[in-house]
């Protein structure tokens, strides 16, 4: 626990067990690098640097999956 009272594993900031903010920390990560098209792997990688939770790289993975199928339904 930092003195700002943000828990960390490194320097990763570790995201307690709640849906909603992970929700929205991957919704607001994929608008900020919309225009790179992002694939699964970049997703995580890129996510990995700042955050931590149990479960990162399924839940980036399934948000990058939902959202292309998605994309692809729409068109």
């Amino acid at each position: 626990m930092g003195n700002d009272g943000i828990l960390r594993i490194q320097s990763r900031v570790c995201i307690p067990y709640d849906v909603e903010v992970k929700r929205l920390i991957l919704e607001e990560w994929h608008k900020s690098h919309r225009s790179l098209n992002p694939d699964m792997t970049k997703m995580y990688q890129d996510l990995k640097e700042t955050f931590w939770w149990q479960g990162m790289k399924r839940d980036a993975t399934q948000f990058v999956f939902v959202y292309f199928t998605c994309q692809k339904a729409n068109v």
